[in-house]
């Protein structure tokens, strides 16, 4: 189901909002709040242009964090840098580089 708060009862799929309420119709808002109004959304932004040798932060994401877009734009033509992301305990997402030097 959509959202997939739905909640299986003796065999039966029940739908149910998100408030985990059986027969609820509450829906999450764009800002992932339930029976939320759009209000809560924070717009997070970063960009850079220069660059120091090895891995440089940019932005970090708040936990909870939706609707994500990231983009790499080369700074010429022979680009030697890569994007990479990183978890709260330091672990990489994607592009982990550092055991290649």
């Amino acid at each position: 189901a959509e959202g997939g708060f739905d909640v299986c009862v003796e065999g039966q799929c029940r739908p149910a909002g998100c408030d985990r309420v059986l027969g609820s119709d509450s829906k999450l808002d764009q800002c992932g709040v339930c029976g939320g109004r759009g209000e809560a959304c924070q717009r997070v932004s970063g960009s850079i242009d220069r660059t120091n040798y090895g891995y440089n932060t940019v932005v970090t994401f708040p936990r909870g964090a939706m609707e994500i877009v990231v983009q790499q734009v080369p700074l010429q033509a022979r680009d030697d840098n890569y994007l990479a992301a990183k978890t709260e305990d330091n672990g990489y997402i994607f592009n982990d580089r550092s055991e290649e030097r």
